[in-house]
């Protein structure tokens, strides 16, 4: 079964920002997507929606404080591409760049 770990930790680190006992404690969701065909539209488009829940639920925190949620942003975006770039399937790729294009077009 192939799976992938969406997890915070994982976004500090890059950013330098973990500390030993963060690894303890950092969130994390595992999905699995051995079973997903990526030769099927709804498919993919299932998987990308959980990548991207899974990127919500470890990252975000629903803070007022602008710079807490500059920084809930900045994980979510890196854990969305973090994942998909481990699945490493270009159908979910395509997924992935459809929809940050059309972010970045509004």
């Amino acid at each position: 079964m192939s799976k992938i770990l969406v997890s915070a930790l994982a976004i500090a680190c890059v950013a330098g920002l973990a500390t030993a006992a963060s690894a303890e404690t950092a969130p994390t969701r595992s999905i699995s997507f051995g079973q997903v065909d990526m030769n099927d539209t709804v498919a993919v488009n299932s998987l990308y929606a959980r990548i991207k829940g899974a990127a919500q639920a470890v990252c975000v925190s629903h803070s007022p404080i602008r710079s807490v949620a500059a920084k809930d942003a900045a994980c979510y975006t890196r854990a969305v591409e973090t994942a998909v770039r481990q699945v490493n399937a270009p159908a979910l790729t395509a997924v992935y760049n459809r929809s940050a294009n059309r972010f970045a077009m509004n």
